[in-house]
């Protein structure tokens, strides 16, 4: 495409095709741009060891997450998610389910991308004929918000997420509230929470983050008598 190289997902799109042979536009339902050798070579070692049809299903669920959460993942989300589909296949047929230890965690503060995951889940079903555990679903669902933050690696976005159920916590036992994971308050607080930890977790230097924290914690807590307290109890997580 305009003389650079790029991938193309589609249904039976290599079908008795040969280099240089045209490909037909409707076979085409998704095209990426690679970014640098790195993930070319990655892609290449991945088509070596993995059927099209992975590649294709991690394609139609970057495709429904991006559309649902408004956002635009990097291209290496078809790497990691592709291998990741297969991975939890095999796994699946192996008898060797992961349970996934913050799966509580990941409903509550990713909200919308463990929904996500879930459809995920129901289109992995459709494609391979296997039903995952829940516990997939929250992992998908992390792959999504590590894509999101472009610096992080997974024990970075633990952190994170460890993180902001702590000062939930903190929220929600000091003061007695309980939101619904859906509210638009909560969703609105964790919005900032995660721009928070995020800093935090990845050791950006800002010195106002102190006053940042208990500013967010005070805009969520406006409605109550002693908000302030709560906050400063927060930062010394």
């Amino acid at each position: 495409k305009n003389g650079r190289e790029v991938v193309l997902i589609g249904k039976g799109i290599g079908f008795k095709k040969h280099t240089g042979d045209d490909v037909e536009q409707q076979q085409i339902t998704k095209i990426y741009t690679p970014e640098g050798d790195n993930w070319i070579s990655n892609f290449q070692s991945l088509m070596a060891d993995i059927e099209p049809e992975y590649f294709e299903v991690a394609s139609q669920i970057i495709e429904l997450a991006e559309q649902q959460l408004q956002t635009t993942f990097n291209v290496y989300l078809l790497i990691s998610l592709t291998d990741h589909i297969h991975f939890a296949v095999y796994r699946h047929h192996h008898q060797m389910d992961i349970h996934n230890e913050i799966l509580w965690e990941t409903k509550r503060i990713y909200h919308r991308e463990f929904q996500v995951g879930m459809q995920a889940k129901a289109l992995i079903k459709k494609h391979f004929d296997v039903t995952l555990l829940e516990d997939e679903a929250g992992f998908i669902a992390m792959k999504f918000v590590e894509n999101s933050m472009a610096d992080s690696n997974t024990d970075q976005t633990l952190a994170m997420t460890k993180l902001i159920n702590d000062i939930l916590n903190i929220v929600k036992y000091q003061l007695s509230l309980t939101m619904p994971d859906e509210s638009v308050s909560l969703q609105r607080f964790l919005v900032h929470l995660r721009f928070f930890a995020d800093g935090l977790t990845l050791k950006r230097p800002d010195q106002s983050k102190g006053q940042m924290m208990i500013s967010y914690l005070n805009i969520y807590l406006s409605n109550t008598p002693e908000p302030l307290p709560v906050s400063k109890k927060s930062l010394f997580l």
